[in-house]
């Protein structure tokens, strides 16, 4: 399996919503080869939160006055919300990063986040049954690709057009083909 297949399954879906939504401010959880360059190469303002030092080397020389990276040597990276990022509001965060922390950054970032991505979702080991969903929010899972990514939000108009006919996925493999998906293609829980 080609590595970008592998790892980068909520691409995809990342791709759609910095196409089609006003996203300007970006948090990630869990520093990607392929979620970083993404963002990095639309221009927005890039936060990325890393646990591992030498995986975050790699990334210092693509780093650029948009990207702030974060080391934080524990995998309690929800910390960051209520510390260094404590004020901060965000368009879309990524939950990507250590797999015992995952459903408490997503609960953290209710009201923090107007989009929440998070990758792995098909995963039980992540304990995604802890995620409290407050009143108005939503989550649609993406499963065309495994492992799953869901979107999680507050903002009815991009569940909305995520699931209608218009959404507009870019293959892994031929980016400039465009490909649409069907109603039944996107599920929502």
């Amino acid at each position: 399996m080609e590595l970008q297949q592998a790892y980068g399954t909520h691409l995809p879906v990342l791709r759609y919503l910095l196409d089609n939504f006003d996203v300007r401010s970006v948090l990630e959880f869990g520093v990607g080869r392929f979620s970083t360059a993404l963002f990095l190469a639309t221009g927005v303002r890039l936060t990325s939160v890393e646990t591992d030092e030498v995986w975050l080397d790699r990334f210092h020389p693509k780093s650029s006055m948009n990207h702030r990276l974060i080391f934080h040597p524990d995998d309690n990276v929800q910390l960051v919300l209520t510390g260094e990022c404590k004020d901060e509001q965000y368009d879309l965060a990524l939950v990507d990063g250590p797999r015992t922390t995952r459903w408490r950054c997503v609960n953290m970032l209710m009201g923090r986040a107007k989009i929440i991505v998070i990758h792995d979702t098909d995963a039980d080991y992540y304990e995604w049954h802890r995620i409290l969903l407050p009143r108005g929010f939503c989550k649609l899972d993406y499963k065309l690709l495994v492992p799953w990514t869901s979107i999680v939000t507050a903002e009815q108009e991009v569940i909305a057009k995520v699931q209608s006919d218009l959404i507009c996925i870019k293959t892994l493999s031929q980016s400039d083909e465009s490909h649409y998906l069907r109603r039944n293609d996107v599920l929502a829980v």
